[in-house]
């Protein structure tokens, strides 16, 4: 008997040691955390229209968001010309760049699509507004911004437009920017 109570207390022991062992092997440390990385907030600050004064319904507006421009040109004719006055302002955190340019027209679009124009510049060449957000990439660098900026947006109707295409027409157009962070 005295010898079965010596082999129990020795396994006893032994599978004692074992856990701690075990315990001793095992040990770690896990750590938690959390990592903030800043928000991406881009508006407009301001649209306006200048130079469309002959124009009775040339309007610009933003959306309650701030995130769309709305422009509306009536009564357009060949060689009529104006610009869209916006301002953008980065609420970021982080700063940004141009990913791409959404347009979409309203009102009598098949009309005036190929005629309206648009530039950066004055003094650069006029294109059609698919033409233009078809080469967004060109405009990236433009618009890379950190924390405001003013810019401009020349419209103008295309000199030979045919009159009876354009006479009485009105096109409508919702602006938006799209951004991404400035080093993806």
């Amino acid at each position: 008997m005295k010898k079965t109570r010596l082999l129990i207390a020795t396994l006893v022991c032994a599978i004692m040691l074992m856990g701690v062992g075990y315990a001793w092997w095992t040990d770690t440390i896990t750590l938690g955390g959390t990592v903030a990385t800043g928000h991406m907030d881009v508006i407009f600050s301001q649209a306006d229209l200048s130079g469309f004064d002959s124009i009775a319904g040339a309007s610009a507006s933003l959306s309650e968001d701030k995130k769309t421009i709305t422009c509306a040109f009536t009564n357009l004719y060949p060689g009529a010309k104006g610009v869209l006055n916006s301002g953008i302002k980065n609420n970021s955190t982080i700063p940004v760049k141009l990913s791409n340019i959404d347009v979409t027209f309203t009102g009598d679009v098949a009309q005036l699509e190929e005629h309206l124009l648009v530039s950066l510049s004055p003094n650069s060449g006029f294109v059609t507004i698919e033409q233009f957000v078809n080469n967004v990439e060109d405009y990236i660098d433009y618009l890379a911004i950190d924390e405001n900026v003013g810019g401009q947006i020349y419209f103008k109707m295309n000199e030979e437009a045919p009159n009876d295409s354009t006479e009485g027409k009105s096109i409508g157009l919702n602006i938006t920017f799209d951004w991404q962070q400035f080093n993806r």
